[in-house]
């Protein structure tokens, strides 16, 4: 006993850098006499990885370039109807909205951006586009053209969305196609090293949108790309003719030489606004870039990252097994068959006791 109690003194003494070193080399040499489990795993776990990336759908990324028109439809105008005597800049003021300038609050480039993250233009998609068919097309009937009727289980799940007040909707509607885009759609700030070569600092931004298919990515991109833009035209075509009506049907009552001069001025101003409107073939801003998607999938991920995530999950899952060899007589059964030659034919019990004589042996040692 006073042996034993020295020995478990002279232990508790040690330094625990030598503890350490001697549980790591046990521990590799664990895993040298399992090293045909890691084959086993890796093999286990790249077949169950091949099946989940051949199952899971590719998905594109198309993306475009947009910025402010150059120059601006609006800033020139305005600055030359602005710029003259202090009649026709106030009734040009007025009739404008205030604006003074490109760096106005309704700024037809600022109004783009906040236009393309809005239930306005998902609305627009589905009533000008009948885009719902090509974002949702597991619900379409192609052959029939109409939307395939809900099943069984559309039907219970509605009954209690009524129970409890929620909305039920046989198909998707522009709210689906909302959240769709808040999902695939994004808008973001050019790099750095990009505004020096597009924009040199100036509002260029980046356009992405995400689908199973390269072609119907660019094809959908530009199409929201459109229909923001001409969203704007329309609004401001239809103020400027209900201007130009107005300006048109008081001028005739204006008997006052500098009014009727003023009047003239802006209505000049506004027929030439009338004219650009119709003329240009975008409106609210440039496309510097194309929409364009790259033939290779955004995801899932490249297959090199995945052999990789691969390799470390199985020695992930080696180690983990290995380390509990000495703890669980279950995973110590399970894993035995896996042992290296060189303790293969041995019993379980005979190699516990091997691995309690060495223990023992390097405790004498350490005394």
């Amino acid at each position: 006993m006073a042996k034993l109690k020295k020995t478990l003194e002279m232990t508790d003494q040690r330094q625990p850098s030598e503890f350490d070193w001697r549980t790591m080399r046990k521990f590799f040499s664990q895993l040298c006499d399992y090293y045909r489990l890691y084959f086993v795993i890796l093999v286990i776990l790249g077949a169950v990885g091949l099946l989940a990336y051949a199952a899971i759908k590719p998905v594109y990324t198309a993306v475009a370039i947009i910025g402010p028109p150059n120059p601006s439809p609006m800033s020139s105008l305005l600055s030359g109807l602005t710029g003259g005597d202090g009649s026709t800049s106030g009734i040009a003021r007025r009739l404008l909205g205030g604006q003074t300038g490109a760096g106005a609050a309704n700024d037809p480039f600022q109004e783009y951006l906040q236009l393309l993250q809005s239930n306005r233009l998902a609305t627009a998609l589905v009533e000008k586009d009948n885009l719902l068919p090509k974002i949702f097309p597991d619900e379409w009937d192609a052959t029939n053209n109409r939307w395939r009727p809900p099943g069984v289980l559309h039907n219970l799940l509605g009954a209690a969305k009524r129970l409890l007040h929620r909305p039920v909707k046989d198909h998707a509607d522009s709210d689906d196609l909302k959240t769709y885009l808040e999902n695939h759609f994004g808008v973001s700030e050019v790099t750095t090293r990009r505004s020096s070569v597009f924009s040199a600092g100036s509002a260029y931004m980046i356009v992405a949108f995400s689908f199973t298919s390269p072609q119907e990515a660019e094809a959908i991109l530009n199409t929201i790309l459109h229909r923001a833009d001409e969203i704007i035209r329309e609004e401001q075509a239809r103020d400027v003719l209900a201007r130009i009506s107005f300006l048109q049907a008081e001028l005739p009552s204006v008997t006052q030489t500098e009014q009727r001069e003023a009047l003239i001025t802006t209505l000049s101003g506004q027929e030439e606004m009338k004219m650009m409107i119709k003329a240009d073939q975008r409106y609210a801003s440039t496309l510097v870039d194309t929409p364009h998607a790259s033939p290779t999938p955004t995801s899932p991920m490249s297959p090199g990252r995945m052999l990789i995530g691969i390799l470390f999950l199985s020695a992930f899952v080696w180690g983990t097994l290995v380390g509990l060899e000495t703890r669980s007589k279950i995973v110590r059964s399970a894993i035995s068959r896996f042992r290296s030659q060189r303790e293969k034919n041995i019993p379980i019990a005979t190699a516990d006791a091997m691995r309690y004589e060495e223990q023992r042996t390097g405790l004498a040692d350490n005394t």
